[in-house]
């Protein structure tokens, strides 16, 4: 069925009487108050009969909403007007109900459920003062909320192209404080930490001591030594501590990152500053509880094969990281540790038809299309920040979608990051990672050997290193760190261009590029996202900038135009 043909006649009527309607009204765009007003003028008709159910007249309705537009009124608009942002979203939710009880072609009563769920609009407010309740709408035809759950119709909000003034200025003020006030104010104080720490050691030092040296005396275990320069408890004890002052000097700055930036952007929460702030603190701390445990299990391993291998001790601590990442890809897909959220699989609906579709035209095979939200969150409400990955462990590959995503994002849009993800999963990326990261950690611990430790004899390695720090040690330790800065860049560009494939491949399969940009705007509107960054943000971050992805769409599309045969999309 043609796009025409999906339109009844009737529909095809509302659309010329809303357009007269914005044309007398001086209107430059049809917008969704433009089609109330050719809904209310409707005499026949389920959406008639609908309405005729309310404690006024449809024409007394439409006289007030006419007089509530013609405030604004210009001069009468001549030639064809176009459909605004918002109708164009209207449009598209006629064509989804069209799965319903509504049938399969578009009428009056498709228009008036979808303009329903404009709750900005001024046909809206009238008809809630009026009496009028989605289950009015729902009773005549014999429809359920339910029935329209995976449906996914409520109000979605575009990022305009171009921001207007006063969002810009607000979100200028959102990165200069995330680029500079937050950070120097972070690092004021561990400044202050530090000053005080130190006063506190200058003032007790005597006190100090002698508690060490009880300590030690009645543990005696802390300074056991089963081979020359292997204090286990003790390098245990000291990695434990170390982490845990770092830890507390960065929960300010994480703290204002996660609660406190994210709440001066959307403009109403149903937590309070408190209730976000515990929860947050209960997953940072948890989080970090598996971060610390890894660690000390490394540098224990490390530190275990620096002493028990002294010429090879790189080669095996590569392999044991080998082994360690694969380890934790495999935790992390198969026993995903939550304590807030839950995975939902995705309802039987449009949106699982279509990634399905998806699926078969590209001849990949995932374990199923998963939802992530709030253990405790209500039906149609959004708590997580907008996202879509990949989790893949052998044959257990799954896509997770964030409540955020599933609810506001059009369908286009959602089978555009989909592809993305697919790419990822065609590329074997994860896998990729996986070999980058123990290869640089090999090549760094071998810079290490080499620079730092090949001079001195093995038994004696760590106290002589230590004993003999200077300037030259010192130079050549920062050399040491200089190449792990080097690999770890080499890395974040790796990165980089991973996604760059995955963005290519999304655009070659779904050859929808408008769909494509319009989701990385989203992106950007809901994740709070600047369109550019700064040249040392682009230069560790993972992935490229909005900015970035937009002109690669749109070198994309004019590749497309220049080429004599587009690839379909099953043959990307």
């Amino acid at each position: 069925m043609s796009t025409l043909n999906q339109f009844a006649d009737a529909a095809k009527s509302l659309i010329n009487r809303a357009e007269k309607e914005a044309r007398a009204l001086g209107a430059t765009e049809l917008e969704p108050d433009h089609f109330w007003l050719g809904l209310l003028s409707e005499r026949e008709g389920r959406a008639a009969e609908i309405l005729s159910h309310l404690t006024l007249e449809p024409a007394s309705l439409y006289a007030n909403l006419h007089a509530r537009l013609t405030q604004d009124e210009g001069a009468p608009t001549e030639g064809k007007i176009g459909l605004s942002e918002r109708s164009r979203i209207v449009v598209g939710r006629t064509v989804r109900l069209k799965d319903t009880a509504l049938g399969v072609v578009i009428n009056p009563e498709h228009f008036l459920l979808a303009l329903w769920y404009e709750e900005q609009s001024q046909g809206v407010k009238m008809l809630q003062e009026a009496g009028l309740t989605l289950e009015d709408i729902l009773r005549q035809p014999g429809l359920s909320a339910a029935d329209l759950a995976s449906l996914r119709l409520e109000a979605q909000d575009v990022p305009p192209a171009k921001p207007d003034d006063a969002s810009r200025r607000r979100m200028r003020r959102l990165n200069l404080a995330r680029q500079y006030y937050i950070p120097f104010a972070w690092l004021g104080w561990i400044i202050l930490i530090f000053v005080l720490l130190l006063v506190f050691v200058d003032s007790h030092i005597d006190s100090i001591g002698y508690a060490l040296l009880a300590l030690f005396t009645s543990e005696p275990f802390l300074l056991a030594q089963p081979r020359p320069e292997w204090f286990p408890w003790l390098a245990l004890g000291t990695v434990m501590f170390g982490y845990s002052l770092w830890y507390l000097l960065c929960l300010p700055l994480h703290w204002v990152y996660a609660t406190v930036l994210p709440r001066l952007v959307r403009q109403k929460t149903s937590r309070s500053l408190f209730s976000s702030t515990l929860r947050w603190l209960m997953a940072y701390s948890l989080n970090h509880i598996f971060k610390l445990a890894q660690f000390l299990l490394s540098f224990e391993v490390i530190y275990a094969l620096f002493i028990l291998f002294p010429s090879t001790w790189w080669l095996m601590s590569t392999l044991y990281f080998a082994l360690f990442y694969l380890v934790r890809v495999y935790v992390l897909s198969r026993f995903p540790i939550t304590l807030f959220t839950r995975l939902v699989p995705v309802p039987e609906g449009p949106l699982n038809e279509r990634l399905s579709a998806l699926l078969k035209r590209t001849g990949t095979r995932v374990a199923g299309f998963y939802v992530k939200e709030a253990k405790d969150a209500k039906s149609g409400s959004t708590t997580l920040a907008a996202n879509a990955h990949l989790i893949q462990w052998g044959l257990q590959k799954r896509i997770v979608f964030t409540d955020t995503f599933y609810q506001k994002f059009p369908l286009d849009e959602q089978e555009v990051i989909l592809a993305h993800e697919l790419g990822h999963l065609i590329h074997q990326d994860i896998l990729r990672r996986v070999g980058w990261r123990t290869l640089f950690s090999g090549l760094t611990l071998l810079a290490c050997q080499q620079i730092l430790f090949v001079t001195f004899p093995t038994t004696t390695r760590l106290y002589l290193f230590f004993l003999q720090f200077d300037g030259q040690s010192m130079a050549k330790a920062g050399l040491c760190y200089g190449i792990g800065v080097g690999f770890f860049v080499l890395h974040r560009w790796l990165r980089r261009r991973q996604e760059y494939r995955a963005d290519e491949y999304a655009l070659q399969t779904t050859q929808n590029v408008e769909a494509f940009k319009r989701s990385k705007q989203r992106l950007a509107h809901y994740r709070v996202w600047p369109i550019s960054n700064s040249r040392l943000q682009r230069l560790t971050s993972t992935h490229p900038t909005t900015q970035q992805r937009l002109a690669h769409a749109d070198a994309f599309a004019q590749r497309q135009a220049k080429s004599p045969a587009p690839l379909a999309p099953a043959e990307a």
